[in-house]
């Protein structure tokens, strides 16, 4: 019956009965005045199960802390692993390294190297064993498939020799290189007293303008003695860049008038190579290229001017590149209409891959559309599964005649024909019909997309209108 009457009152608090009264009076002690006592029943007993509920599980879990603390502190194989792994990986108490990241200009730590993509690199860290006993190490892991690790095994002069080689900017070739594969229980013994390089060698796959960052990791311990293995980290970094570079991807000659000549510029480089066998090949009598090559001190005030731009590159070869576009020469003259054309550029007798172009616009007899056009065809986006039609309006002397000479891509259904009621004493016109057929084309149109048109004059005379657009999914 008291437990039933316990259940609403709060832990904590004094329990009291209507007939019992909160307090009892008595005396303790003859002559002394009365005192109140609070009474009231034992804990209840579902109080005293939550307790016992809530404990049990508190000393479980401290149990468990101390014992896990017990084994970190007293357990001596754990307490090795632990001290000796040294978490910023130096390995100071077995194999001195001088080095942990690349460092390709002691001058200016920044720097990182160029190599072209698919080029073979390497990198070369030198280290000591200070133990004075033997050392055994190994390869735990790399973070690309693309580096292999190598070492040389040298002695204390022979590490001398090949560090003021290199400080001369002359590194000696080494034999005998010792290829280690990723292994965490075989190594490789570096005896006492002596030291070495650890080669880090690579062929990257990535595209110019990428960074490469190889991380690779060694371990390190006396000979035989696995727990007191260390580790080393060591990090090589590299940038892809093409095998000529140029400092402007488009070389303008603005607008052209009939008869008019315009010239542009650039400058090109290579970070690569010592030679460039570098040439323009073009037989256009209007577009005419010209490569001139800079002498030494030109590279090394280029660089430096490069430098204060924020460009930390090494110049080893560089020169200028320049075009001088015609309107008209003899009976040649330049289509009218857009220029668009990458520059004829070849390196060892190969097209270049990444070439500046040739942009402008020659103004001739025809006009092509309103202003808003730009002298384009412009699809806009549209649904490559429902293709798309484009009119534009063009307008040239009275007399003219146009016809289509080409157009690229092929697959373009291209129509003009005479467009009598836009057509004036002062002007005639003309409707330019192009259409992408259905299911022909899905994407952007290529830079040289275009349609060619021609006058019936003596010689004819070309206009190249651009076609642009994308077609999308639908």
């Amino acid at each position: 019956m008291q437990e039933h009457q316990s259940e609403g009152i709060k832990p904590g608090l004094p329990e009291t009965t209507p007939s019992d009264g909160a307090f009892s009076l008595r005396k303790k002690f003859p002559g002394q005045g009365l005192v109140s006592e609070k009474t009231g029943p034992a804990r209840p007993a579902r109080q005293r199960k939550l307790f016992w509920r809530l404990l049990v599980p508190l000393a479980l879990f401290i149990a468990m802390i101390g014992g896990i603390a017990f084994v970190v502190q007293y357990t001596p194989s754990w307490r090795g692993k632990k001290n000796s792994a040294n978490r910023t990986g130096q390995l100071k108490e077995l194999l001195e390294f001088q080095e942990k990241q690349s460092v390709w200009d002691a001058q200016d730590a920044s720097y990182v190297k160029e190599f072209e993509p698919e080029a073979p690199g390497h990198y070369d860290y030198p280290f000591r064993n200070i133990t004075g006993g033997a050392v055994q190490m190994g390869l735990l892991q790399t973070n690309c498939d693309c580096s292999s690790i190598e070492v040389f095994l040298l002695g204390e002069e022979e590490l001398l020799a090949w560090e003021a080689a290199k400080k001369a900017g002359r590194p000696s070739d080494l034999q005998n290189p010792i290829a280690l594969k990723v292994d965490q229980r075989k190594g490789i013994v570096v005896p006492a007293n002596t030291g070495g390089l650890v080669r880090v060698n690579w062929k990257s796959r990535k595209g110019v303008g990428e960074y490469l960052r190889l991380n690779v990791r060694l371990w390190a311990q006396p000979k035989g003695k696995a727990t007191e293995r260390s580790f080393v980290e060591l990090e090589t970094r590299s940038v892809l860049v093409a095998p000529v570079i140029f400092d402007k991807t488009e070389l303008s000659v603005g607008t052209l008038a009939p008869g008019a000549a315009a010239e542009a510029q650039c400058t090109w480089w290579s970070s690569t190579r010592d030679k460039v066998d570098f040439k323009a090949i073009s037989d256009d009598p209007l577009v005419t290229w010209t490569i001139t090559h800079f002498s030494r001190d030109e590279c090394a005030k280029l660089e430096k001017r490069m430098r204060l731009d924020k460009i930390n590159t090494r110049i080893k070869v560089a020169g200028q590149l320049k075009v001088k576009v015609l309107e008209e020469k003899g009976k040649q003259q330049l289509e009218q209409g857009v220029i668009n054309r990458f520059a004829p550029l070849f390196l060892d007798e190969q097209p270049l891959a990444l070439l500046p172009r040739l942009v402008g616009r020659v103004l001739g007899e025809v006009e092509v559309g309103s202003e808003k056009d730009k002298g384009k065809i412009n699809l806009n986006n549209f649904s490559a599964s429902k293709g798309t039609k484009q009119r534009v309006i063009l307008r040239a002397d009275p007399g003219m005649v146009l016809t289509v000479d080409s157009q690229k891509p092929s697959y373009l259904k291209v129509q003009i024909k005479a467009n009598k009621e836009g057509s004036t004493a002062q002007k005639a016109s003309w409707i330019l019909e192009v259409e992408v057929p259905a299911g022909s084309h899905l994407g952007a149109f290529a830079e040289d997309s275009a349609v060619i048109l021609k006058t019936q004059a003596t010689p004819p005379r070309y206009i190249r209108i651009p076609v642009v657009g994308s077609a999308v999914q639908g």
